[in-house]
């Protein structure tokens, strides 16, 4: 990517009005998310998920009252995404090809997606990139490599903050968080977290930041049969885990998989959650949204 292209891009970053991922009692709003009977919304396939990989991540968002889910996905010879419209049809995405095939847990954040594209075979190299939802191109904002499995990009959170973004990126299994904000030359490194404590092997990792500023970390992972939810405050880049959840997905949906957060236009904070492969007709779980209303994101 060039320079001058960056530069044009966090310019426009540090100008764009966005909804952000910003709610006022963000340890308050997740002990209330319901974790039984999720609602479920569907989409449609006529694709197959790719051979030798399986869906990575999730994220909802809504364009002119139209809602969707951004997926990634890996496979055996490239990195995908799919945009799949609520009770519309899936269209699936290439990002890169081999050796960079597995695209991991990703997140929404001024209306582009972030995710890192790594080598899950070598385990030593890996982009963290982004896109718009079904706009070329995908610009690659960070390359990591040379030291195995600490050069691989499991999951990626990102964060408007103060001006600018706020990313983290999780290493394999997720025993590394580096920190990383965004300045006029791209993505500067700020710190690294190494997991301690009661810590999951994290597939996806979602950043959110409450109206005060402060920040705030939630990572999915299965713990035996179990889908796990751990909320961490984050503050000088160090985590301390608040809370511990477990929710019952249906419909095959599973955190071992594609998992994310959302915030609703009624400023409630969900969780979802989708299963291992496509199908014709395909179910996502939304933990804490009202069935009474239209699934609207902010």
């Amino acid at each position: 990517m060039k320079l001058p292209l960056l530069l044009l891009f966090f310019l426009f970053l540090h100008t764009a009005l966005c909804a952000q991922q910003v709610i006022p009692n963000i340890p308050e709003a997740f002990q209330a998310i319901p974790n039984q009977q999720p609602r479920i919304c569907h989409f449609k396939s006529c694709i197959k998920t790719p051979a030798g990989g399986h869906l990575q991540g999730i994220q909802g968002y809504t364009h002119d009252t139209r809602t969707s889910f951004i997926i990634t996905g890996s496979a055996s010879s490239f990195s995908y995404y799919i945009t799949a419209p609520e009770k519309g049809d899936a269209t699936l995405h290439k990002i890169a090809n081999e050796p960079l095939r597995h695209a991991g847990g990703c997140q929404l954040a001024n209306n582009k997606v972030f995710t890192g594209i790594e080598d899950n075979a070598q385990k030593d190299k890996s982009d963290v990139v982004m896109f718009a939802p079904g706009i070329k191109p995908v610009e690659t904002l960070l390359k990591r490599s040379g030291i195995f499995k600490r050069s691989t990009a499991v999951a990626v959170g990102a964060l408007y903050l103060n001006g600018n973004y706020l990313v983290a990126v999780a290493d394999w299994d997720s025993r590394h968080l580096d920190f990383y904000r965004s300045s006029t030359k791209g993505l500067d490194s700020v710190a690294t977290y190494t997991a301690s404590g009661k810590w999951g092997s994290y597939q996806s990792i979602n950043l959110l930041s409450d109206t005060a500023g402060a920040v705030f970390l939630i990572g999915f992972c299965r713990e035996g049969k179990n889908n796990r939810a751990d909320l961490f405050s984050v503050i000088n880049y160090r985590l301390t885990l608040l809370s511990s959840r477990y929710f019952e997905c249906t419909n095959g949906s599973s955190f071992r998989y594609a998992a994310g957060i959302g915030i609703t236009t009624e400023n409630k904070l969900v969780v979802i959650a989708c299963p291992r492969k496509l199908k014709k007709r395909n179910s996502i779980n939304i933990f804490g949204s009202d069935e009474a209303l239209p699934l609207r994101f902010k």
